[in-house]
């Protein structure tokens, strides 16, 4: 495992899209949590240190760009290696395909997790920057959500592994970014009106929108009459279906690429 890791590792860092997405999503989590912290400002009564961190924490959790590109460079993991058909000299460097696309995994996890650290730490800077102009003093954030916030993003990136030892690399990106954005809304559209005893809508049960009620679900009363939401998946049933749909696209990718000629 050792070896395989540390190729992996050697693969991951030395590529250069992988910088240029982590620079890009760091830039653009920052600029959107300035915006909706201004607009959240200008719109909402902050009158409390704990309202200026929930709503910092608000705009930092509603980024996407953590997410979407952890799950990108999850795509890319074995995306790249076939595009450039290193893949096979990958296998030579470590036989046991298992082993390999563990560490495929793993890698992937840790790089996913310290973007979205870098990520946050960014969001929140520029969201308490933005409302240090209503001169009310700012609590730290809810340390949950943020919580959350890593384990949608680990989600994602793995959801993106698995989508991408299926498909070719530009398919897989395709997939995984229009099924978030235009798919499954427009699948909620129907199934929004299906409710599920004691669940609540069955568009709640799609895959990105179980990954959203890991923040969601921990926001406070404030994100509730800024956003208007209702309905996400309670938090301990949220991280159960998530997981399901990790855990089928983790394991449809450990068998396409057991069976992949290379």
């Amino acid at each position: 495992m050792k070896s395989a890791l540390a190729y992996e590792w050697v693969r991951f860092s030395s590529t250069r899209s992988v910088w240029i997405l982590g620079a890009l999503a760091i830039a653009g989590s920052a600029a959107f949590a300035w915006a909706m912290s201004a607009m959240m400002a200008a719109t909402t009564q902050l009158g409390s240190p704990a309202d200026i961190a929930d709503a910092a924490t608000i705009a930092a959790t509603r980024a996407p760009l953590a997410p979407a590109v952890a799950g990108v460079l999850g795509v890319m993991a074995f995306g790249q290696e076939t595009r450039h058909r290193t893949l096979l000299l990958a296998t030579l460097v470590v036989p046991r395909r298992q082993v390999l696309y563990g560490a495929k995994a793993l890698v992937t996890a840790a790089a996913a997790a310290i973007l979205c650290a870098l990520c946050l730490g960014a969001a929140l800077a520029a969201a308490y920057a933005s409302l240090a102009g209503t001169g009310t003093a700012a609590a730290r954030p809810d340390a949950l959500a943020l919580t959350g916030y890593l384990g949608q993003t680990l989600g994602w990136a793995l959801l993106g592994l698995g989508i991408g030892a299926v498909l070719p690399q530009l398919a897989g990106i395709l997939t995984l970014l229009l099924g978030s954005a235009l798919v499954e809304p427009l699948i909620a559209r129907f199934a929004g009106g299906m409710s599920i005893p004691g669940v609540g809508s069955a568009a709640d049960l799609l895959p990105f929108a179980a990954g959203a009620s890991l923040v969601t679900a921990n926001e406070s009363e404030l994100s509730v009459s800024i956003l208007a939401e209702s309905g996400e998946l309670a938090p301990a049933l949220g991280v159960a279906v998530f997981s399901v749909y990790v855990a089928v696209a983790m394991a449809a990718g450990l068998a396409r690429f057991r069976q992949q000629d290379l």
